[in-house]
């Protein structure tokens, strides 16, 4: 019975201290799908979220999201706003030239650019549209983050402080069925809150 509870101990996958950040940083970089749960995002973690987030689905809820935090997961990536403001130059060339005169072959680039720009913002996999933020009208106290493998949960915040310099208890999961249970728990809750 000793050697079981001893055994049953040293498997455990609890950390205690200011390291929240190392399975939870792995997490986001590694996995295609993300889930997080945390009532506190700042603007740190946004940041961290927004870089690492190209090309993957990123769905969190956050109670108490900071406005900076909200407002940097849905801005326009620098790429973003060079291509609309070279659509903006490219626009005005076009209707000066057209007002002006100007030979076809010139219409002919200025439009072959502005092509370019439609083209490039279709496929910039940086847009918005693979990370969702959903905050209910409840608080949400829990803090969940889940990967394609696996999973940390605990009372860590996705916040510089919480995640670097408090006092922390989380535990990762790497067992499959866990991990699956609780995405199969997140996806519940997601689908109850509406946008």
């Amino acid at each position: 019975m000793l050697s079981l509870w001893l055994m049953e101990l040293l498997n455990r996958k609890e950390q205690y201290g200011r390291k929240s950040y190392k399975p939870v940083e792995k997490l986001i970089r590694s996995s295609k799908d993300v889930c997080i749960i945390s009532p506190y995002i700042d603007a740190y973690y946004a940041d961290f979220i927004v870089r690492h987030g190209k090309g993957k689905r990123i769905r969190i809820i956050s109670s108490a999201i900071s406005k900076e935090a909200r407002k940097r997961i849905s801005r326009m990536s620098t790429y973003k706003l060079i291509l609309a403001l070279s659509a903006l130059i490219i626009a005005n060339l076009l209707i000066a030239r057209l007002s002006a005169g100007i030979a076809a072959y010139t219409f002919f680039i200025s439009f072959l650019l502005f092509l370019i720009y439609i083209i490039a913002y279709a496929n910039d996999r940086s847009r918005k549209s693979g990370i969702r933020l959903k905050i209910p009208k409840e608080f949400v106290h829990a803090k969940l983050y889940i990967g394609d493998n696996m999973a940390v949960e605990g009372s860590a915040n996705l916040t510089f402080s919480g995640m670097h310099k408090n006092i922390e208890q989380i535990r990762v999961i790497d067992s499959v069925d866990e991990v699956s249970n609780l995405r199969k728990e997140f996806d519940r809750l997601w689908n109850k809150l509406s946008d």
